[in-house]
This record gives structure tokens, sequence and C-alpha cells, in this order.
């Protein structure tokens, strides 16, 4: 008798739920949205100072961090679940 080939296995590598590509998306965005703030538009700005609040320099890092730190929470190896999965069945 032949054995069943197990075609859905998935590459190893992590697993992350839609919503929390989604929250990813949108750190990059606001990423992106903070390094074209800093660049100088014109050749004058660029040796201009400048000038921001290390507070909220420093609130916005610890907000990325922060949903950083969810998004890497909910990370799982696709090893582990397929491991579940085969317990559970």
């Amino acid at each position: 008798m032949n054995k069943p080939r197990d075609v859905a296995k998935p590459p190893p590598g992590y697993l992350l739920r839609e919503e929390n590509v989604e929250k990813l998306e949108q750190i990059r965005g606001q990423l992106f949205l903070m390094a074209r703030m800093v660049f100088a538009a014109t050749l004058a700005e660029e040796h201009e100072p400048l000038e921001i609040q290390r507070s909220m320099l420093g609130q916005c890092f610890e907000n990325f961090g922060r949903q950083l730190d969810e998004v890497l929470s909910t990370m799982e190896w696709a090893g582990q679940r397929m491991s579940r999965a085969r317990r559970r069945h």
C-alpha cells in the first residue's frame, strides 16, 4: 500500500496572521513617513538644524517598539504548529 504524501506541508519558516502582516505594513509606512519628514526638502534646508523634542522622538521609537513586540509575540515557527496539529489528530 502506498503512503499518502504530505503535499500541504508548508516550508520551514515563521507563520504570521494577516492582521499582523497589516500591522507590520503600517509600521513600515510610519517609518517611511518619519524619514520623509526628516529629509531636507531643499539644499538650503540641508544645513538647518532639525528641531524636535527628545521626548517626542523617544515616544515615537517606544511606540514602534511596542507595536513590533505585539506582532513578534504572535509569530510562530511553522514546525511547532505542524507538530501541535498532529498531536490533536
